[in-house]
C-alpha cells in the first residue's frame, strides 16, 4: 500500500559551529509524531523534571511497564535520511538515578530504520547506546556514518526512530526517561512558499486564486474563509482557511464539496498549518465520499503534524480502506477531520489553517451548468417560512451548521418550507445536473 507523505519546515539552529536541524523540541512546538510505544507508555509533553542542564519548561517522556525491561517509543522522523550518511545527532536525556545495562535504571539507546521494512529482524541501525548519569539532563552528541542495513537504501532510506527508554530486567529499577531537544545534521526537504498545481490535478480550494468553496462541517467544528495566513513562510497565499474544532467531538472537521474527480487519476494535495497545543498531537485524516455516500466510503490513514508551521501533505486516493468504491471511479466530497479520534478536553477548541487544496481534475461543468452556479442567488436572507431561489435546482439539502442534515428535496420546488427549523444559521446546498452551490442563510 502506498504511503502518505508528508513534507515539513523545520527549525534551523546552530551548534558547535555547524548547521544542525531542529527536530524534536517541546517548547518549541516540534514533536516526534508516535506510531507506537512498546512495553512502555509515550506522553509528548509533560512539565520538565529538573532544570538542572535543560531549562525547558516541557519534555517528552516515555513510562516503563511491569512486564518487559526494554520499553521503546517508535516514532515518524520528519524527513528521511539516505544510507551511508555521516550524520551529527544530538539529544538531552534525564533520568532520576543512574544506570547502564542491566544495572540501576538501565541504559538509553536510540535506533534508526525504515517504516515499510519493520524495526526487527536486523532492519535497525542503532545511531547510540547511552548510560545514564541520574539526576541532572545530560547533553549528548556523537558522529557516526549510518550504514546501508537490510534493503534501507531501496525503500528511501530511514524515516522512523526508536528510542529505548530502559533496559534492566528488574522492574523495580527501571524508571522513566525524559528527553528533549533532538538535532541532525542533515537539512530537511524544506516547501517552497508557492504551492504548486500537479499535472492532471485541479484546486478545490486556494485563498491566493479560489477564496469562495463550497462545504459543510461536521462535529462542531467553525470555518472562516478569507483569514490572514498565519506566516507566508511555507505558503504565501495572503488568506486562507481557518477551522476550530468543535468541543469533545472525536470526528470534528469539514466536508469540502466539489465537482466529479476520478480518484484513480492523481493525488490529494494540501497545505495545513497546527496552531500548537503541547497537550496533545495535531494531526489529520481525510475521508473521500460521493454524495455523502458511507457504503463507498474511502478512509486514510491519520497524518500527524507539526504545529506552528505550513505542512503540505500528498494522499495517494488510491491507498484508501474501504468495502467498496464507485462503479465509475468518481467522488465530489472530501471529508478532513482535525485530531481525529480525539474527543478529550485537550482538543478543545483546536486551531487549523487550510490552503492549497487539490484534487485530480474535476469534470468540467456545461456551459449551463456553469452560468447557473453562478447567477443563481437566494431571493431573500434572512428566511422567516419559505426560501426561495432565482432558479429551481433539481435538488436541495439543508445542513445545521455542524454539518447535520436537516431537511432534503429530491425534486423541483417553488420554494422550500424550512419553517420547521429553529433560528439561527444553516447552509443549503443546491444541484443542477452535475453542478452544486452552497449558501449560508439564517432562519429568523
Amino acid at each position: 500500500m502506498k504511503k502518505i507523505l508528508l513534507t515539513l519546515t523545520l527549525t534551523l539552529t546552530s551548534l558547535l559551529g555547524f548547521s544542525q536541524y531542529t527536530i524534536h523540541s517541546v517548547d518549541d512546538c516540534l514533536q516526534l509524531a508516535e506510531i507506537n510505544t512498546t512495553n512502555g507508555t509515550y506522553t509528548a509533553s509533560v512539565v520538565n523534571p529538573s532544570t538542572t542542564g535543560n531549562a525547558a519548561i516541557n519534555v517528552s517522556q516515555i513510562e516503563p511497564n511491569a512486564t518487559s525491561a526494554a520499553g521503546r517509543g517508535h516514532f515518524a522522523l520528519p524527513y528521511s535520511i539516505g544510507v551511508t550518511e555521516t550524520v551529527t545527532f544530538s539529544i538531552k536525556l534525564y533520568s532520576e538515578t543512574a544506570g547502564s545495562n542491566n544495572v540501576g535504571s538501565g541504559i538509553a539507546r536510540v535506533r534508526l530504520y525504515n517504516s515499510a521494512l519493520g524495526f526487527s529482524g536486523g532492519n535497525s541501525f542503532t545511531v547510540a547506546t547511552y548510560d545514564k548519569v541520574g539526576s541532572a539532563w545530560q547533553s549528548e552528541s556523537i558522529t557516526v556514518t549510518l550504514n546501508d542495513v537490510s534493503t534501507i537504501a531501496a525503500n528511501g532510506g530511514y524515516d522512523s526512530m526508536a528510542i529505548q527508554g530502559f533496559l534492566n530486567s528488574e522492574a523495580a529499577d527501571r524508571e522513566t526517561l525524559y528527553f528533549d531537544d533532538m538535532e541532525f545534521d542533515i537539512a530537511p526537504t524544506t516547501i517552497a512558499d508557492a504551492a504548486t498545481l500537479e499535472t492532471g490535478n485541479t484546486w478545490m480550494y486556494h485563498g491566493a486564486l479560489q477564496p469562495v468553496i463550497n462545504y459543510t462541517v461536521s462535529g462542531g467544528a467553525t470555518v472562516e474563509e478569507g483569514i490572514a495566513t498565519p506566516t507566508t513562510s511555507g505558503n504565501n497565499s495572503p488568506t486562507v482557511l481557518k477551522i476550530t474544532r468543535g468541543d469533545d467531538n472525536a470526528n470534528s472537521g469539514m466536508k469540502f464539496i466539489g465537482g466529479d474527480f476520478d480518484y484513480t487519476a492523481g493525488n490529494l494535495t494540501f497545505r495545513i498549518y497546527p496552531e500548537c497545543n503541547l497537550a496533545v498531537g495535531s494531526n489529520v485524516r481525510i475521508r473521500m465520499r460521493k454524495d455523502s455516500d458511507n457504503v463507498t466510503q474511502q478512509s486514510y490513514a491519520v497524518t500527524p503534524l507539526v504545529g506552528n508551521q505550513w505542512n503540505e501533505v500528498t494522499v495517494d486516493l488510491t491507498s484508501g480502506t474501504g468495502s467498496s468504491t464507485t462503479p465509475d471511479n468518481l467522488y465530489n466530497e472530501l471529508v478532513f477531520l482535525f485530531n481525529q479520534g480525539d474527543s478529550s478536553a485537550d482538543s478543545n477548541g483546536t486551531i487549523f489553517y487550510v490552503d492549497a487544496v487539490q484534487t485530480p481534475e474535476q469534470n468540467p461543468l456545461s456551459t449551463e451548468s456553469f452560468e447557473l452556479t453562478n447567477n443563481v442567488k437566494l431571493l431573500a436572507n434572512p428566511v422567516r417560512n419559505t426560501l426561495q431561489l432565482s432558479k429551481s435546482p433539481d435538488s436541495a439539502t439543508v445542513y445545521s451548521i455542524t454539518g447535520q442534515q436537516v431537511l432534503k428535496w429530491n425534486s423541483i420546488q417553488e420554494g422550500y418550507d424550512v419553517s420547521t427549523l429553529k433560528s439561527g444559521l444553516y447552509l443549503i446546498e443546491v444541484t443542477y445536473g452535475s453542478a452544486s452551490k452552497v449558501f449560508k442563510f439564517i432562519k429568523e
